[in-house]
Formats: C-alpha cells, sequence, structure tokens
C-alpha cells in the first residue's frame, strides 16, 4: 500500500513539473513574438537603400493623359505642327556649280598651234572656279576631274559619269568647257550649245545667254546661243534627244547644262586671243559672271 502511494505521488511531481516546463517554453515564445526583429531594431536596412534612392534619383511623376500642361510639353517638343523637326533635311543653303574641264587622258580634244584642248579646258575651269569662290558669296564649286585624266575607258560611260556627279552634288548647273574647231578652219567666235528637251529647256538657254553677253563684253564673236538634235535617239514619241551628250544627260538628270565652245583653236585670230594665261583667265572670269547672273549670287564686295 505504502509503495502505491509512493508512486502516485511520484506521478503527480513529475506532472507538474512537466506543465511548469511547458508554460515557461510558451510564455518564452510569446515573448520572442513581441521582440523586434534584429532588422527592425537596427531600422530595415533595405528601406533604408530605398529611401536615399528615391532622394538622389527621384521617380518622376507619371503625366496624366489629357493634362493641358502635358499636352503643351508634347507640342515643344515635336513642333507646333506635330511633327518632328530632327527629321527634317536640311535646307540647301548654297549655290552648287559643277565646272566639267572637256576631255582629259588620251581624249586630247582639238590640237593646234601646240595646244591641247584638254589642258586649255582644265586651266579655266580652275580660274572660274577661283573667280567664283572669291567674288561671289554662298556658292560651291566642283570640277569633273581635277587632274589630266579620263575616268573610263568608254567616252559615252564617262560623259554620264560627269553627270552623275553633278546630280550626286545636287548641282543646280552644269557647265562643260570646251574650245572649238572645224575641217575648214574658218570658225571664229563661241558658242553655247543648250538643252532643247522641254524639262531643262528655257533654264539652259537662260544660262547660255547670261554666259554669252559676258564672251561678247571680251570682243569675242557671238556665233549663237544653239542647241542640237540627235540624228539616231528618240523618246518614245519620237522626238529627238541632244546632240551632245552633256545636254542629253543633264536632261535625263534634270539639271541645266550647258556647253561653252569659247572660240577656235585653230583660227589664228583666236588662237592668238587664248595664247596667254591673261587671257584664259579673262574667259573663266566671263564664264563665271554669266553663270553668276543666272544664279543671283550676290557679290561678296556688295
Amino acid at each position: 500500500m505504502k509503495k502505491l502511494v509512493l508512486m502516485l505521488v511520484l506521478l503527480v511531481s513529475l506532472g507538474c513539473l512537466v506543465l511548469v516546463m511547458t508554460y515557461g517554453r510558451n510564455q518564452q515564445k510569446r515573448n520572442d513574438d513581441k521582440s523586434p526583429t534584429v532588422s527592425e531594431a537596427a531600422g530595415d536596412s533595405n528601406s533604408d537603400e530605398d529611401d536615399l534612392s528615391s532622394l538622389v534619383n527621384p521617380t518622376p511623376e507619371v503625366p496624366k493623359a489629357g493634362a493641358e500642361d502635358d499636352l503643351e510639353l508634347v507640342g515643344d517638343l515635336t513642333g507646333s505642327d506635330g511633327e518632328n523637326p530632327a527629321g527634317d533635311a536640311p535646307k540647301k543653303t548654297n549655290k552648287v556649280i559643277v565646272l566639267d574641264p572637256g576631255h582629259g587622258g588620251k581624249r586630247t580634244g582639238a590640237v593646234y598651234f601646240g595646244v591641247m584642248e584638254k589642258d586649255v579646258t582644265l586651266k579655266v575651269a580652275n580660274y572660274c572656279r577661283a573667280y567664283l569662290l572669291n567674288n561671289y558669296e554662298n556658292v560651291e564649286v566642283y570640277l569633273t576631274r581635277e587632274e589630266d585624266i579620263a575616268t573610263d575607258p568608254d567616252i559615252k560611260v564617262e560623259l554620264e559619269q560627269r553627270v552623275i556627279y553633278a546630280k550626286e552634288m545636287d548641282a543646280d548647273v552644269v557647265v562643260s568647257l570646251h574650245f572649238n574647231s572645224m575641217e575648214s578652219h574658218l570658225g571664229r567666235g563661241a558658242e553655247v550649245y543648250c538643252s532643247r528637251r522641254e524639262n531643262i529647256k528655257d533654264a539652259t538657254f537662260e544660262l547660255g545667254e547670261d554666259v554669252m553677253a559676258e564672251l561678247v563684253k571680251l570682243g569675242i564673236t557671238r556665233r549663237g546661243v544653239l542647241s542640237k538634235k540627235s540624228n539616231d535617239m528618240f523618246d518614245e514619241t519620237g522626238d529627238p534627244y541632244d546632240y551632245y551628250a552633256i545636254n542629253r544627260h543633264c536632261s535625263t538628270y534634270g539639271i541645266p547644262g550647258i556647253i561653252i565652245e569659247h572660240c577656235f583653236m585653230d583660227n589664228k585670230e583666236d588662237a592668238e586671243f587664248m595664247s596667254t594665261e591673261e587671257a584664259l583667265a579673262e574667259l573663266a572670269a566671263a564664264d563665271a559672271r554669266g553663270i553668276a547672273k543666272y544664279l543671283g549670287l550676290k557679290k561678296k564686295s556688295e
């Protein structure tokens, strides 16, 4: 009996001990739940970084669709008509002249009295360019050749290449420089050949007359401002193309283009006239003044 009572006392004591231990654990857990975490006690470092970031690089306010001020801002950025000015092509401010010194390389042109046409055309082109650049504003001048060369073994290809070059330069005019000759050796004076094609006819004749007027002032005989039709090339309506390739290709590419035959190399009087550098410079200056008049160039001294 005593043993039974002793066992019951031990069981009750053990149960009380378990209850005390369980109560202690639950109380600690409740206290832990109420205590701040490490990040909370330290101020939560991630939250602080986000706050600093927003101060240094504040998030821009998203504009409200339909807001009046926002619409005005968009208008300011794109232009009053709603088009983006950044996409507009820059306006052309200078007049562009392409001078074509005739012949070159093995293609000498006329040769009389020890003078080759290819040489004097290049000299006149350089003098003409210098005169234009020195005396007029807002002008660009390019040459189809800068030295004694032929750009292609096929003359037909080369002549079109010269006009293609002018098109690439966005030329306002093409002026091909030449000197003349004829079998009878009786020719004397200047000729200007223009296009007979409707798209550039009027422009070329106006340019040709302006140049001829300046050449005549030098005492050169006027033989005419002319056009010549092809004998074997016709458009779809049967109308002949221009005879001379420069005129013909200029019409095709839509550029007013003329050919200046300054004087006759095989005529003694003309040959004497063009025998000095000063005379070639005078011819070039006359060409330049005629071109400038046609294009409406403003003199630098004005």
